[in-house]
């Protein structure tokens, strides 16, 4: 049987008693393909509104207001005019550039009627 060095496996912090270094960007870290977007907190703030109309969606009453005049309860919503544009043209990858979180989008377009299979698909089709 072979022998284990006593400092095989052990992580350079504990061989050196140095801590990584620590910052953004992490080292290693690369920006992948340029159509994906990072969902962060300047996202988050762009799609607020957006966002809270999702988050609004999970209730059954709320969905049920949507369904029954789809035009008068998105203009009451307080949206900016090109998201509620965006929601009326079903243009999922424009409300998630606009700031929309993945979460407010599949909710918004269960609320549709559109399942979520098919925005996800809408990303991935050429605009």
């Amino acid at each position: 049987m072979r022998r284990r060095s006593p400092r095989a496996g052990r992580s350079p912090r504990a061989a050196t008693g140095a801590r990584p270094p620590m910052g953004w960007p992490m080292p290693g870290w690369r920006p992948w393909n340029a159509r994906y977007r990072m969902y962060d907190l300047d996202a988050a703030r762009r799609g607020w509104a957006v966002n809270r109309l999702g988050h609004r969606l999970r209730l059954p009453e709320e969905r049920a207001r949507l369904k029954a005049d789809e035009a008068g309860y998105l203009a009451t919503a307080g949206l900016a005019p090109r998201e509620l544009a965006a929601i009326q043209a079903r243009d999922w990858p424009g409300l998630s550039a606009m700031g929309a979180s993945i979460y407010a989008l599949a909710k918004l377009g269960g609320a549709l009627g559109v399942p979520l299979p098919r925005v996800i698909q809408s990303f991935r089709e050429p605009r």
